[in-house]
């Protein structure tokens, strides 16, 4: 389950809003839990047209609330992880940060997610131990504890300050609003803008949902090996289908190979005797042409001839009358 492992092991990813690929900064939810930087979702509200928004991810379709953008949900436990990764990374560098106590630019030694500023060792001690701050020891965090390898998000969420009233943002959220979609409220607001409506106190309201993702998660857990098998038997399909398409081909094309050899045979008695009957053509119109030819020579011979004679017997009638 998600709560046994460390913050360490997650991906990077999973901190990274899907519109700015940056960490989340003031994360909201929308109903399909998808969540988006505040001024993202500004964004993505502003170009919305018929009053709804579309999720970027899901593509889901959801009313505008009144307020806009402030009336989704605030994820406050990943503001929380959240905060706790910078606290992570001031730990590593070993920043100089100034105590919110004394004041004194030192190494920081520990971290109060109610005072949400950094303790030097001194006043981290005194934090610890003196009454006006004993509510605030639950939610002190010593930062040499972010090398302990189990540190987990269940862990992580007993340090964290309370959810705030989503409208009153300086005071605890006490409940959630059911009716408009657990938002957390303050008690002020049970006077105002919530009164008459479903409210369910937030301790309640949290168990119940956990009880609710147990009984999920159990039924997941159930499913999963389903779901894995289901993918073997989807894997054995689609290699039997490929398996029987090729074997169904090669039938086909050897069932088909000899129709074809016969059709290539009698193509190529056809392409023979076409060759033959245009070589026995092309044999006529030469012997053809030979005769017409020797004709030819033949008639233009006897011409040569008639005409020699005729034009000798010309000559000798005007030889003649020459002599007269």
């Amino acid at each position: 389950m998600a709560s046994a492992t460390p913050l360490r092991d997650m991906e990077d990813n999973f901190f990274q809003c899907p519109i700015c690929l940056d960490h989340f900064k003031e994360p909201k939810l929308l109903p399909c839990l998808h969540r988006y930087c505040r001024e993202c979702l500004q964004t993505v509200v502003e170009i919305s047209q018929d009053g709804a928004v579309k999720c970027p991810m899901c593509k889901q379709d959801y009313d505008i609330p009144e307020n806009g953008v402030d009336d989704f949900k605030t994820d406050f436990h990943m503001k929380s992880i959240l905060e706790f990764i910078q606290l992570q990374k001031c730990f590593e560098s070993q920043d100089l940060k100034k105590c919110i106590s004394c004041s004194k630019n030192t190494i920081a030694s520990a971290y109060c997610f109610k005072c949400c500023d950094f303790l030097c060792e001194e006043c981290y001690e005194i934090h610890i131990i003196n009454k006006m701050f004993i509510d605030h020891q639950p939610h002190t965090l010593k930062l040499e504890s972010i090398e302990d390898n189990h540190l987990t998000l269940d862990k992580l969420a007993a340090l964290t300050e309370d959810p705030r009233c989503h409208t009153h943002v300086k005071e605890s959220a006490i409940l959630c609003c059911s009716s408009c979609g657990n938002v957390p409220v303050c008690v002020i607001c049970t006077y105002s803008k919530h009164k008459g409506h479903d409210l369910h106190d937030v301790t309640e309201l949290a168990q119940s949902e956990r009880q609710l993702l147990e009984q999920k998660l159990a039924e997941l857990e159930i499913q999963k090996p389903k779901l894995y098998d289901f993918s073997n038997k989807i894997s054995n399909i689609t290699r039997n289908t490929k398996e029987n398409l090729a074997k169904m081909t090669k039938d086909l094309i050897d069932q088909q190979k000899p129709q074809v050899d016969k059709i290539n045979k009698q193509l190529a008695e056809v392409a023979d005797s076409k060759g033959s009957s245009l070589r026995a053509i092309e044999h006529r119109r030469r012997q053809e042409q030979g005769q017409t030819r020797l004709l030819f020579e033949r008639e233009l011979a006897q011409l040569k001839v008639k005409y020699a004679g005729q034009q000798k017997a010309t000559d000798t009638k005007y030889d003649n009358e020459k002599k007269i």
